[in-house]
């Protein structure tokens, strides 16, 4: 009997020692499994420092990223075409900029794919303009038509800048070829030539030539969005990066917040409505947004430029 107790209580404590170490184990996995559920998914998104990109900067501001569950990195470039390619070497995970041939040729490859829209060119709504230098202005260059000839700064070969010259010899009815477009690479020398008289225009975004316009060292020709309106801009990633689905959504989701903030905010829509009242069109807001749903380029927009009353049925539905 007593050898029988003795065997029974040595299994009892087995059991005891065995259940308290299951139970152990069970905290251990419960624990990483929280810990891997707060943690927060990263991504890099490549942007230039434009107001075309101002969702992202919103949501990067205000933490709506964070509140998503992402941890994001902005990655600035100087113009947009390398942030297409940087897209497709991994260097970045997104990238929002404007459509570019760089772009369309990698797409075409199947190394990068668009999910979303962005940026557009519309008509009031003031985001790329033509700039003319103050001697060619005062030589005759008064008009975006007058471009035929010129000499004109543009950040690369296959930029949206050179796209909307495109649109531009189109409507007119004058060949692209009789434009002599110099690449300077970047923003600021765009500027920087147009300043210095040695180009006669420049395409250059409103918050680039208002510092310019302000020192009187440029003059305003007329906005890409007033002469051909076209989409500007979207939003981009790699093959690989789309296979994360959890992380596309929540990026996604976060942009549409604080795209809708961006057009619902009062006190930009009060200073456009004083602009418009004054004529003052660099005052104007640059743009207007727009994302699609992830899913096959050249899918249904979800288009968020909509009234507070459609934007309450919505919801409500």
């Amino acid at each position: 009997m007593t050898q029988r107790y003795r065997a029974g209580k040595a299994r009892l404590g087995y059991a005891r020692f065995a259940f308290a170490s299951l139970l152990a184990l069970t905290a251990t996995v419960v624990a990483s499994s929280s810990g891997r559920c707060d943690e927060l998914l990263k991504a890099k998104v490549g942007v230039l420092r434009l107001s075309s990109s101002a969702p992202v900067f919103i949501a990067q501001d205000k933490g709506y990223f964070r509140e998503a569950g992402l941890e994001i990195e902005l990655k600035f470039f100087d113009a947009a075409q390398p942030i297409a390619v940087a897209t497709t070497s991994g260097d970045i995970d997104f990238g929002i900029t404007a459509f570019t041939a760089g772009l369309y040729n990698l797409a075409g490859k199947g190394t990068l794919k668009v999910i979303g829209g962005m940026s557009r060119e519309k008509a009031g709504y003031p985001l790329i303009g033509y700039f003319a230098s103050n001697n060619a202005y005062a030589a005759g260059l008064k008009t975006p038509k007058d471009l035929a000839g010129k000499r004109i700064a543009v950040t690369q070969v296959g930029s949206s800048f050179h796209y909307s010259l495109g649109l531009l010899a189109d409507k007119y009815g004058f060949k692209l070829s009789d434009i002599k477009v110099l690449p300077l690479q970047s923003l600021s020398n765009a500027a920087a030539a147009l300043k210095g008289e040695t180009v006669d225009a420049a395409l250059l975004p409103a918050s680039t030539a208002r510092t310019l316009m302000d020192a009187d060292g440029a003059k305003l020709l007329g906005w890409v969005g007033d002469e051909t309106p076209w989409q500007l801009g979207a939003l981009f990633a790699s093959p690989k990066t789309l296979a994360d689905k959890l992380l596309v959504t929540k990026l996604l989701g976060a942009l549409v917040r604080a795209d809708r903030e961006y057009h619902d905010d009062p006190g930009r829509r009060h200073r456009r409505q004083g602009a418009d009242q004054r004529g003052d069109k660099t005052a104007v807001g640059d743009h207007r947004e727009i994302h699609q749903s992830a899913g096959r380029a050249g899918g249904r927009q979800l288009r968020l430029y909509r009234s507070r009353r459609q934007a309450r049925r919505q919801e409500r539905q």
